[in-house]
């Protein structure tokens, strides 16, 4: 049996195969950490060393730099973790790369955690009893958290596609494929008016057109359902690929894309056979829908 135009049966889906990539995958988030934290150390130990006499060392030695440097690793480890966060939230909407999302993107991702940077320093020298002059503090250190934030978003952005590229023809488990490829997991369609019972990965699309349920199979042939939507929609509530609203059934096989609606806030599917329906995800069910997209596909 097929599924799109991968081979369900093929022994790169075994079990065996993905704890594997699995286990590739903790070793590469360990040594993701390692060099995230080298970053941060350096980090901070350039913002509180930058023309100091001591040297790189030495200056453990200085009275109060220690507590002072652990309370710059925390910091910029906190920052660390919001831009993760932020990053994995703004990836999961780019389904395009328009101007308005890629400028919302820069200014989470770069221009907030800098200001975030300006305002820590107030408080940290306040505290200290220590004038802050912005301008100096802009033309010493506003350069390197330029760089510094640039270069923590370009890693997670890799570890990111990393994570795609592994994992994209790995969606499902193998207890979840064989559920889905039973004997029995078969659906009766009428093409040409001629009844066929073929099986789910077969199925593309359901959807209402006028008082009948049309039926696209994966390659790109038409039918009629003998069924509602409704009804398929329980028929195949235990199939993971399949995403259902009250007037079409998608196999996640033929989306080809997904871009925004007419709001931002609505979403369209765009299907990889031919389909003069434009299917569009419900405001009420997009979260939803992310949620099941993103998880399939990466």
């Amino acid at each position: 049996m097929r599924f799109g135009q991968l081979q369900l049966t093929d022994p790169y889906y075994n079990l065996e195969f993905m704890n594997a990539r699995r286990r590739d995958w903790r070793k590469f988030q360990i040594v993701f950490r390692c060099i995230q934290a080298l970053i941060i150390f350096f980090a901070a130990h350039f913002v509180l060393s930058a023309k100091e006499e001591e040297g790189f060392f030495e200056i453990f030695t200085v009275e109060g730099f220690t507590s002072q440097f652990m309370l710059h690793i925390v910091f910029l480890t906190v920052l660390a973790f919001a831009l993760a966060w932020i990053n994995k939230k703004e990836m999961d909407r780019f389904y395009t790369t328009g101007k308005k999302r890629l400028l919302l993107y820069l200014l989470k991702a770069l221009l907030a955690p800098i200001v975030v940077t300006f305002l820590f320093a107030f408080c940290y020298l306040r505290y200290h009893d220590v004038s802050f002059d912005i301008k100096t503090y802009i033309n010493q250190l506003w350069p390197f958290f330029v760089g510094f934030f640039a270069f923590i978003n370009v890693l997670l952005l890799l570890k990111f596609l990393l994570k795609k590229l592994m994992f994209s023809d790995v969606w499902l488990s193998s207890t979840a494929l064989q559920e889905a490829i039973k004997a029995d997991t078969v659906l009766e369609v009428s093409i040409d008016r001629k009844k066929e019972l073929l099986p789910v990965a077969d199925i593309g699309l359901y959807v209402r057109e006028g008082r009948s349920v049309a039926v696209y199979l994966t390659n790109g042939k038409r039918g009629l359902a003998s069924a509602s939507v409704a009804e398929l929609k329980e028929k195949l509530a235990h199939i993971p690929w399949f995403f259902a609203t009250g007037s079409w059934i998608v196999n996640f096989s033929v989306i080809e894309q997904v871009v925004d609606g007419q709001s931002i806030r609505s979403k369209e599917l765009l299907l990889k056979f031919p389909n003069k329906n434009k299917l569009i995800v419900p405001k009420e069910r997009v979260r939803e829908f992310t949620d099941w997209y993103n998880k399939l596909a990466y």
